[in-house]
């Protein structure tokens, strides 16, 4: 579980990146904002769920598990970022 602090921390900095990003490019369209951040939230899960079934089947359990758990903070705190960007 050595790995699991880097895996997750560069996850939450992919998802702050592009959640500013999304804000500024965007602006204060609210559904707009919302839309383009749970595309990439759900692309990055799926990124993450993939890249956990490769470590798992390639014998890696600690990072596979590493993955596993960093998509599901990206899940829990990408929506609450892509309903409180939003203005929801």
């Amino acid at each position: 579980m050595k790995k699991l602090g880097k895996i997750v921390g560069i996850n939450l900095a992919v998802l702050l990146g592009y959640s500013l990003l999304i804000r500024l490019g965007v602006g204060r369209d609210g559904i707009t904002i919302m839309m383009y951040s749970a595309f990439l939230i759900i692309c990055q899960v799926i990124f993450n769920l993939l890249s956990a079934a490769n470590q798992r089947t390639s014998g890696n359990k600690d990072v596979g598990n590493s993955y596993t758990l960093s998509a599901i903070v990206v899940l829990v705190i990408g929506f609450a970022v892509c309903f409180g960007n939003a203005g929801i």
